[in-house]
């Protein structure tokens, strides 16, 4: 299949559009602007070389000194519930105030496409990006065209206009989640470990910069896999809600909390059945973030943080920021649970299910899309207008 009049359809509306695009209406924060301007609204994302793993340090954990590895630094990875089952992510992009995100080309040479073994690399080459990182429109999300080469080719591909000028024939393949970065980043660990999620401490995979081109110019990348979106024929992102807890302040505004987001299946109020062929999550890649303030109404029950007697430095820290009441103390029956830890932080809708005997069943969890939505008032929820690109790195009990 020879598709070289939709690619470049899409590779020309890329540059034209950007450069229409009035620079007041949005803000793209790429992974470079995140690590050396230290996003104001997300100070948390990037780890410098040697300093502290908060989520691994106190008053989170009991263990001190935990520091990120001295030779590089690492994507922060946020613990989260995902339909009720412990989760995590890292986040790579953040978008303020953007109507939608889109999908853009990367091209990448082959020398031929087997039906059975799949597209052959064309050795020594590296994928050629449709737009640069400074472009409005670029994003980390990437529709893959084959450049299928003719035997016995030794050329080098560095540009978009090198790739349709050779009227090689293109072959779209997978959607793939690539996120440009400096040469020097990872996902966030200790010297010598895997990266974990924090509070259950599962072993992560560590992902290594590869290298590929865009305009003629040298760039880098880190992969987080193929397959973790999917796009609209116009080739728009599929977005899902992400629920950041917070509680409503004086004015009516909400004041974020430091807990664990829950990370929806489907844009606000249309839950989604999970996509997630071989256990690779097909949506989360990119999430609309929602605030969900807790206690909005007198007549509500008092929800409730877990939050373990042998944390007692984390419980203070959720209690001078939400009020003590909020921070119940366990009974025996859920200090004694085995899985316990995997319940750190996990909002319940009524604190009082934490001394009961048939704990964790007898609560009712704020950790889905479904109940969060559904057990909320809707004067709780507060639209933050952004999108982020949150790299899903624990899903269904495996690493990604």
């Amino acid at each position: 299949m020879n598709s070289r009049a939709p690619l470049l359809a899409l590779a020309l509306c890329a540059a034209a559009c950007s450069s229409t695009v009035d620079p007041l209406e949005g803000r793209l924060w790429t992974m470079s602007d995140l690590i050396g301007a230290h996003h104001d609204e997300s100070p948390d994302v990037f780890v410098a070389p040697g300093d502290p793993l908060r989520f691994l340090s106190a008053p989170f954990s009991l263990a001190t000194g935990v520091k990120q590895d001295p030779a590089i630094g690492g994507l922060t990875v946020f613990p989260a519930y995902l339909q009720a089952d412990v989760s995590a992510f890292v986040t790579t992009e953040v978008w303020d105030e953007f109507p939608r995100i889109w999908a853009q080309p990367v091209y990448v040479p082959v020398t031929s496409i087997d039906p059975v073994t799949g597209p052959q690399p064309l050795a020594g080459a590296k994928p050629v990006f449709g737009v640069p990182g400074t472009s409005r429109f670029y994003s980390p999300y990437w529709i893959t065209w084959y450049v299928v080469v003719p035997s016995g080719f030794n050329g080098t591909f560095t540009s978009v206009a090198q790739v349709l000028d050779s009227h090689f024939p293109l072959v779209q393949g997978p959607n793939v989640y690539w996120s440009l970065c400096p040469a020097n980043v990872a996902v966030a660990h200790e010297d010598g470990k895997l990266p974990v999620r924090p509070f259950t401490y599962e072993p992560l995979k560590q992902r290594t910069v590869q290298e590929g081109w865009v305009d003629g110019n040298p760039v880098f990348f880190l992969s987080f896999g193929r397959d973790r979106f999917t796009t609209a024929d116009s080739k728009v992102v599929t977005e899902v809600a992400q629920y950041r807890f917070a509680l409503r302040g004086p004015d009516g505004l909400p004041i974020p909390l430091d807990l664990p987001p829950v990370t929806g299946t489907g844009a606000r109020g249309a839950p989604k059945a999970i996509s997630a062929p071989n256990n690779i999550p097909q949506f989360g890649a990119l999430s609309h973030e929602f605030y969900a303030m807790l206690q909005t109404r007198p007549t509500d029950p008092l929800p409730g943080v877990f939050v373990p007697l042998s944390l007692p430095a984390l419980r203070a820290k959720i209690a001078s920021e939400m009020g003590s009441q909020f921070v119940p103390e366990p009974g025996p029956v859920a200090e004694a649970l085995p899985e316990r830890d995997q319940f750190i932080l996990r909002v319940a809708i009524d604190g009082s299910c934490f001394t009961a005997g048939d704990f964790p069943a007898g609560c009712t969890w704020l950790d889905t899309q479904a109940n969060v939505e559904n057990l909320l008032p809707v004067q709780a929820f507060y639209d933050t207008h952004r999108f982020s690109a949150t790299a899903i790195v624990l899903f269904g009990g495996g690493a990604l």
